[in-house]
């Protein structure tokens, strides 16, 4: 019997990659700047299929996260992949970026009951949807301020900007993240969430992001902070804390739901055509 080799792309927080053989994750790639998509998701593809010893060619099906994301960084990966299943003639998956996070957290039990799953969706609001205990979507996905989440456990990025959404952490990732305590992190005492939000051991990267954007409003600097250590990076690579998992993605490719090919961007563009069309004739002003 033939093998399946299933490649897994999503772009809606960072870039993440992964292969999965016969549903096995063979090897997974990921980047956490959200601004460095287009130069950086094809190397991650290549280091992929190279770490693994695959071609392209090799492949039986995609699977792509459709977001909700931002505009520019989630089209990139969807280009990709629909570029990818058409030129290598195979199938290719739509997916919801909030399920696959949603699954990664049901399967390592973070919350034990509903629960949200929830990405960074900047101008401080989060995209999110609400799961049931074993991660099948009941709600969503949205697009709100965190104040406006359900009093329910929160899973993924937004759980670790924004501690005071919904009803704080789910209780297995604070568990998680207190195994951090004591690493290198940004200063525990930072301002408050209505300033600058708390962050105490939250990891760096997402943590001095959030920071930096709060400076940009009121025109403060800070220091650079201490990087992330091994262990704080351990930490972020656990699926479903901080990521949406494309390993994972491509090794479930027939459970997800398929979500369709418009992408989720959930917020209307910021661009609008002109309400009516502008005269470019010179006036005639009478004499």
């Amino acid at each position: 019997m033939a093998e399946t080799v299933i490649l897994g792309i999503d772009t809606a927080a960072g870039v993440s990659v992964g292969l999965a053989v016969d549903g096995r994750v063979v090897a997974r790639r990921w980047l956490d700047d959200s601004r460095r998509h287009v130069e950086s998701l094809l190397p991650l593809l290549a280091d992929l299929l190279a770490e693994s010893n695959r071609r392209a060619a090799d492949l039986t099906g995609l699977a792509v996260g459709m977001g909700p994301g931002p505009f520019t960084g989630l089209r990139v990966g969807i280009v990709a992949a629909e570029t990818l299943a058409a030129v290598c003639g195979v199938p290719l998956r739509h997916v919801c970026s909030l399920d696959v996070l949603a699954c990664s957290a049901a399967e390592q039990a973070l919350a034990a009951g509903e629960f949200i799953a929830s990405l960074d969706a900047r101008r401080r609001e989060l995209y999110w949807a609400r799961y049931d205990a074993a991660g099948r979507r009941l709600e969503g996905p949205v697009v709100s301020a965190p104040a406006a989440l359900p009093p329910l456990p929160v899973t993924g990025p937004g759980a670790l900007l924004y501690p005071e959404a919904g009803a704080g952490p789910a209780a297995g990732l604070t568990a998680l993240l207190a195994a951090t305590a004591g690493q290198p992190s940004l200063p525990a005492d930072a301002p408050s969430a209505d300033s600058k939000p708390p962050v105490g051991n939250v990891p760096c990267a997402l943590a001095e992001e959030r920071l930096h954007f709060a400076d940009s409003l009121s025109g403060e600097t800070r220091p650079p902070t201490v990087a992330a250590t091994p262990t704080i990076d351990a930490v972020l690579a656990a699926p479903g804390l901080i990521r949406v998992d494309a390993g994972l993605l491509a090794a479930r490719v027939g459970q997800w739901s398929e979500a369709g090919r418009e992408p989720l961007y959930l917020r209307r563009p910021d661009a609008a055509l002109p309400a009516a069309r502008k005269s470019v004739l010179p006036s005639r002003r009478p004499r």
